[in-house]
């Protein structure tokens, strides 16, 4: 993935058009076709297969607990990375031309997206901090997944460029962007 370009409007599970600050360019890119059904499997499976992480865990909890913590972050990035990188299809990269009122439009929708991912966002990060405190306080596995999980949902808002994106946004709301 390009990480110079900065996500601009997301439209639907279809496309993602990306802005380009250096060049002042808008490029669309397409969604590659995943199975949400697949990725609720593998959550599923780690979770029911942590009952077995858990027993070892339980014998060695002492020494490990910082080394486990700190991996459940290394891992949530990972698949966060995993995850961004795969999501849009690279070869569909294609340069994209609109007018100012179209533009204008198009931030202000992607100006709700992006305040709905930031909630979203903040919910993961609230649900991170419970289950990991709860793995502190129980000494079980299963909330450290869940908080890897919910984390990784803050990695991937990370790679979006959140303040970069909302200065760039606001600037093609108010007109002091346009594009080339």
């Amino acid at each position: 993935m390009n990480y110079k370009l900065i996500p601009f409007y997301r439209e639907k599970e279809l496309y993602t058009l990306f802005y380009d600050h250096e060049n002042s360019h808008m490029y669309k890119l397409q969604h590659g076709k995943k199975s949400f059904a697949m990725f609720y499997l593998v959550i599923l499976a780690v979770l029911l297969g942590s009952q077995y992480l858990d027993r070892i865990y339980q014998v060695y909890k002492g020494p490990f607990v910082n080394t486990i913590f700190i991996a459940a972050f290394i891992i949530g990035y990972i698949i966060a990375k995993m995850v961004y990188d795969n999501y849009y299809i690279q070869d569909t990269k294609r340069k994209v031309i609109f007018d100012g009122l179209t533009l204008q439009e198009f931030a202000m929708k992607a100006k709700k997206q992006f305040r709905i991912e930031i909630y979203v966002c903040l919910f993961g990060v609230i649900v991170a901090i419970l289950c990991f405190a709860l793995f502190f306080s129980i000494n079980r596995i299963q909330p450290l997944l869940i908080g890897f999980f919910s984390i990784s949902a803050l990695f991937i808002i990370l790679f979006m460029k959140p303040f970069r994106r909302l200065k760039m946004l606001n600037g093609f709301i108010e007109n002091e962007i346009s594009i080339k």
